[in-house]
């Protein structure tokens, strides 16, 4: 399931040179403001979750490597989790949304396992059509692993955030994700909370 945006399709004018995120912004006209939140069993509100059980799920992502759904899946992980791999200079793979009604402060996390070289999925704030801050959830195992940001990611209201998907070192290598989920942790203007970096009990095997 890719759940985070509602419809919304906005206009404004953009600098010509930012091509490669004015791709992956027309890769998400179909977003728009925060759904469907709700509480899961690590600490934050899950506001974004996709776990990859279907082709639909790969929309509105900007792809630059090679991408397939694969039947090799992480506990609770579904049917299906999506492999990766390199991209070259550019992640592999990026989503980004509409500009956030309220900001906060968010972590990534992840299922991940590694061919090869270690990669990473990364959560970035984009202002003004550029990547400001960034945190990564590092996926270093060959076998599944639950991966989390160790900070939290500051998004003013009125700018976005971008999920990047970067297997292995300059766009070498090839690495598996699954259940992938940005977290609001704190309110914008206020400091977050702290941050459970233990992965619940109830997430491993």
């Amino acid at each position: 399931m890719n759940g985070w945006f509602t419809p919304r399709a906005r206009k404004r004018r953009r600098p010509a040179s930012l091509v490669l995120i004015l791709s992956m912004a027309a890769m998400v006209l179909l977003s728009g403001c925060f759904t469907g939140m709700h509480t899961s069993k690590s600490s934050g509100e899950t506001v974004f979750m996709n776990s990859f059980e279907t082709p639909r799920d790969t929309l509105n992502w900007y792809w630059s490597g090679k991408y397939r759904l694969i039947p090799d899946t992480p506990p609770g992980g579904g049917e299906l989790a999506l492999e990766v791999q390199g991209g070259g200079a550019f992640p592999a793979g990026s989503f980004i949304s509409s500009p956030l009604r309220y900001g906060g402060y968010f972590t990534v996390e992840c299922w991940g396992k590694v061919k090869g070289v270690a990669g990473y999925v990364q959560l970035a704030t984009i202002a003004d059509h550029e990547v400001v801050e960034t945190v990564r959830a590092p996926i270093l195992e060959p076998e599944w692993k639950r991966a989390q940001s160790g900070e939290a990611l500051y998004c003013p209201p009125g700018k976005s955030l971008m999920i990047s998907l970067q297997p292995g070192q300059y766009g070498e290598g090839a690495m598996a994700v699954d259940v992938i989920e940005v977290k609001k942790v704190g309110k914008a203007g206020e400091a977050p909370g702290k941050i459970d970096r233990r992965i619940a009990r109830q997430d491993l095997p």
